[in-house]
């Protein structure tokens, strides 16, 4: 849908989710989510996707993404973080440390994801 201009359903980044689960674990790491996304995003080919995906985060549309609104729409995913799953989220993409991930932010975060799915090496921030 999302590649025919529609917006991603719940349903849909849910079976996203599911993918993304790539050690079995069941734990969708950050990594493994951010690449997933990345993937979906170099599939469109645009910044509107990324977009579409960090809206659904922003429950607030204020144009940040707190960890209440993450681990909130984690858990509507069905899958709920811990306290120490949900820090290490906001340690990895909240870059500038204000405590809430940017649009900015969750850009850099999926290009950095997709550069590591495409097998390139990148250094932590």
């Amino acid at each position: 849908m999302a590649k025919m201009g529609q917006p991603l359903t719940y349903k849909e980044l849910t079976q996203m989710m599911k993918e993304a689960d790539t050690d079995g674990d069941g734990v969708i790491s950050f990594t493994e989510f951010s690449t997933v996304m990345a993937r979906s995003t170099m599939e469109s080919g645009n910044q509107d996707h990324i977009l579409e995906v960090f809206r659904l985060f922003d429950r607030d549309g204020n144009g940040v993404i707190t960890s209440a609104e993450l681990a909130g729409a984690m858990a509507k995913m069905g899958q709920p973080l811990t306290y120490k799953e949900l820090t290490q989220m906001m340690k990895e993409a909240d870059t500038d440390g204000d405590g809430v991930i940017s649009f900015t932010e969750f850009s850099t975060v999926m290009a950095r994801s997709t550069m590591e799915s495409l097998g390139m090496a990148t250094a932590d921030p």
